[in-house]
Order: C-alpha cells, then structure tokens, then sequence
C-alpha cells in the first residue's frame, strides 16, 4: 500500500505439513504506475488457498461406524481468500494532495462441529447411515474506501477525509440436518448474516512551536463524526 514506484512484482508460495495435509497456495501481484507528473496508483491483488490440518484420530465412535475415520476437527479449517486493495494519491499544486486509498477482502471457510452417532435423537439414519459430522460454513467481506485532502495554511498542516466501510459475516449449514423435519429434512441450510458499517469523517491539524526548548513543540487538534450501523440478517 505504500509503494509509489512504476513496475510491478507477482510472486507465489507453496506448501504442506509432513503430515501431507494442511496444503497452502498463495498468489499475489503489486503494480504501480505514475499518473501524468503530480500522481500514483498502486493496486495489489492476493490469493491464498488453505487446505484442512487435522490432528483427531481415526476412531469407530464406540463402534458406532465400522471403518475408522476422523469424525472431528483438532487443528485448522479449510480456507480461501481473494482480496483487491489500491492506493492514490496526487499532488494539486505547490501544498495540496488528494488521496484515497481502499479495498476488497472476501474469505470463505469450513469447519466442523462434533459428530452424532445414529442412535443420536438429532440424526435420521434414512438421511444419514453412518450419523454425521455437521460442516459448518462461513463468509466474510470487507470492504473499505477513504478519501481525503492535505494542505497547509499558514504554519498549520491539514487532513479532512472521509472513511467508510462494511463487513458482512455470514453462516450456513454444509451437511447437517434439522431433526424435527423428520426423515425430509434439508441437509444444508443458510443461517444468516452478521453486518457491521462504519463512516467516519475526520478533521486534523498540526502545527510546531519553538518555545526556546531543546525541541519545537507540536500542537494537534482534531474533530472526529462517526457513524455506526449494526444489523441481524435471518435466515431465508
């Protein structure tokens, strides 16, 4: 976000644990390029993929299944993320700059909760004969754009901006099943959302006085207008 030099880099990564899980995939790419002689813009893109690294032992559940396999999760879950991100600026005359600078981030994951054998009252065998592990699903995304200008007046340096942003959180049900449904009960199911918004307007200015110390004394004053919204999305 701070380089301002033309050209740009891509570069990637690869990886896994020993114990030939946990597969890790990254990708990314920066790029800046001038505009005219007084501005920059520099955007950067990243990609990772996560595999699942999981440390449950295989197990029958008290001879509830009859092969052995991992019916938890005991580590990390699997997970994937995209982001977009950019940054400006441009100098408008000998003091003043206009900036901004934002972006977009979306992650996906999947998880599990604990296992219900079939003589579980929450499992339908018809649905599910070996009982099951319920996946859980999550999705997040952010974004954030600010816009500001710097100047000077007088002996004094001034910031006005604006910064507004969102996040969403939703959650969903992969492979689970609503009991009371009976034997007809969906398997998966979007459970609804978390979202968070943010508008923050700011005003700033500094300034040095020399009161014949060993150093000059700095003098800030600032005003802050914020805004908050908070909202429960339900399922449908």
């Amino acid at each position: 976000m701070l380089k301002n030099s033309d050209g740009g880099t891509v570069w990637s990564q690869y990886g896994q644990t020993d114990e030939n899980d946990g597969e890790s995939f990254e990708l990314g790419a920066n790029y800046g390029l001038s505009i005219g002689d007084n501005g920059m813009l520099n955007l950067t893109f990243e990609y990772a993929d996560n595999g699942e690294m999981n440390r449950a032992t295989a197990t029958t559940w008290f001879d509830a299944i009859d092969t052995p396999k991992k019916l938890l999760l005991v580590g990390e879950a699997e997970t994937e993320m995209t982001s977009l991100w950019a940054n400006f600026t441009y100098d408008l005359g000998d003091d003043g700059q206009l900036y901004a600078f934002g972006g977009f981030t979306e992650k996906e994951g999947e998880s599990l909760g604990f296992y219900r054998p079939t003589d579980d009252n929450r499992v339908w065998s018809t649905l599910f004969p070996e009982g099951v592990t319920p996946s859980l699903g999550s999705k997040s995304e952010d974004y954030s754009v600010a816009v500001g200008y710097k100047t000077e007046i007088a002996d004094w340096e001034i910031d006005a901006g604006v910064v507004t942003g969102e996040n969403r959180f939703e959650f969903s049900n992969l492979n689970s099943l609503n009991a009371g449904y009976g034997p007809d009960s969906p398997t998966s199911a979007y459970d609804g959302a978390l979202v968070f918004t943010q508008t923050t307007f700011n005003l700033d200015a500094v300034t040095s006085l020399d009161l014949g110390l060993y150093e000059e004394v700095s003098i800030a004053i600032g005003y802050e207008y914020r805004i908050d919204g908070f909202e429960q999305e339900a399922w449908g």
